[in-house]
């Protein structure tokens, strides 16, 4: 299964406010970049971000993991992506994490 454009869209527009973002057709699904960085992808009509403490930390104990591609890490499956205030702290200390 790949993913609609139209659920691309959604995405998209839900991380607008953070401002860089790219999202850039890889392979048949998508890839998601902030200020130049790789941080997650969508894939099957979900969203994945890299895991890292800080991803951890701010969404809790009820996280979902799972590979966006056969051969893949596993990533942190974003089940609401409704709550833009949650997933921008996420996607920036995500970011803040992996330049590290």
């Amino acid at each position: 299964m790949s993913t609609s454009i139209e659920f691309v869209d959604y995405v998209y527009e839900n991380l607008k406010p953070l401002g860089d973002i790219k999202c850039k057709k890889m392979f048949g699904e998508y890839g998601l970049w902030y200020k130049g960085k790789f941080f997650g992808c969508i894939c099957d009509n979900q969203l994945f971000i890299k895991d890292t403490d800080s991803g951890r930390k701010i969404l809790g104990k009820d996280i979902l993991f799972a590979s966006p591609y056969q051969g893949a890490k596993e990533h942190i499956v974003i089940e609401n992506i409704e709550d833009k205030n949650t997933l921008i702290d996420l996607i920036i200390n995500t970011y803040d994490e992996l330049i590290k």
